[in-house]
């Protein structure tokens, strides 16, 4: 796969380039400004960052780990949730005492303070009466702020927060694509009722049929053209990851028989159409709906029609390229 993948992305950058020439001269300006400020939490991104990395790594390796990958995945979103929850509760904790502990000027407090000014020597009785005068209306005006503290503060606790306590516990779970779950649970039923129904075992039959039952130079170009591209197709009608699935158990039945090399590069030819199908259009993958979901809770409007412009223009002769080097590559083995 080093040399498909090396094609395909040497193909996309040239395509990117034809396609968005006009647009390379055009000048961004950009105000500057400190990163670091716009974290609400430093310490935490860098842990998070860390945690996700750590994450990445091990999925990449989890075929050699005894652990499923949706364990694997759950552990490290529990040890997220489970720090934002102990830090929002913290903050909680410190709030609350801060409020207990808080000082505030008392009557006594403020007379002893005037009757301090008042005992300093002055050579100007005048000026003894002004300070006095500023001194009494500096301490009315603080307990006009007393009064008004404490009024506030009856008002608030009458009022509803405007904040809830697990601020950062209760953002991240509200922030997830809730919309998008039923969607991604719905076409994964669909692909299981299709199993089910023997759906499966039919496209696997007649894939045999088309390949034949040795490998060949035909063998390995239908198969890297055929799974290329209808699994690239595929994943605009049920999403990637479902379509995944459904060509998977197709690979994996009893009844597809082909040679060896042709069952590699069926495999190979999925795993390519599965990435680069789910960039035809916005429901080909599960990142570009959560992607345009985000630009619309931000007042961005992405188009499908325009983006599916793009994506088709870009991707067709990558998926062509790639799955012709993919061939190509194994017809050399025969």
């Amino acid at each position: 796969m080093a040399l498909p993948t090396v094609v395909s992305g040497s193909v996309l950058l040239v395509m990117v380039y034809l396609v968005f020439r006009s647009s390379l001269n055009v000048q961004a300006a950009f105000a500057p400004m400190d990163a670091w400020q716009h974290f609400r939490d430093p310490k935490g991104a860098i842990f998070g960052g860390v945690l996700f990395g750590v994450c990445v790594v091990l999925i990449a390796v989890s075929n050699w780990l005894p652990i499923p990958l949706w364990v694997l995945t759950l552990i490290f979103g529990a040890i997220m949730l489970t720090k934002d929850v102990a830090m929002d509760f913290f903050a909680l904790n410190r709030d609350q005492f801060d409020e207990l502990t808080a000082e505030k000027p008392s009557t006594e407090q403020v007379v002893r303070h005037v009757e301090r000014k008042l005992a300093q020597p002055e050579s100007d009785d005048e000026n003894v009466m002004v300070a006095l005068d500023e001194e009494l209306s500096d301490s009315e005006f603080e307990m006009t702020e007393i009064r008004e503290d404490s009024e506030s503060s009856v008002a608030e606790a009458e009022s509803p927060p405007t904040k809830p306590h697990f601020y950062a516990s209760v953002t991240v779970l509200s922030r997830l694509p809730w919309k998008v779950a039923p969607f991604v649970i719905g076409v994964f039923i669909l692909v299981e009722a299709l199993n089910a129904a023997g759906f499966t075992g039919s496209v696997a039959s007649a894939l045999s049929r088309l390949f034949g039952p040795e490998d060949s130079a035909r063998s390995v170009f239908a198969a890297s053209f055929v799974l290329g591209g209808s699994v690239s197709l595929l994943c605009n009608l049920l999403n990637n990851q479902p379509a995944t699935i459904l060509i998977t158990h197709i690979l994996q039945h009893s009844q597809f028989e082909a040679g060896d090399y042709t069952k590699q590069v069926a495999q190979f030819a999925s795993v390519m159409g599965s990435n680069y199908g789910g960039n035809l259009t916005l429901v080909g993958a599960l990142a570009g709906i959560m992607w345009s979901s985000i630009l619309k809770a931000k007042g961005v409007d992405m188009s499908p029609l325009l983006f599916s412009k793009y994506g088709v223009v870009i991707m067709t002769p990558i998926i062509a390229l790639g799955c012709l080097t993919l061939a190509a590559e194994f017809a050399t083995l025969i």
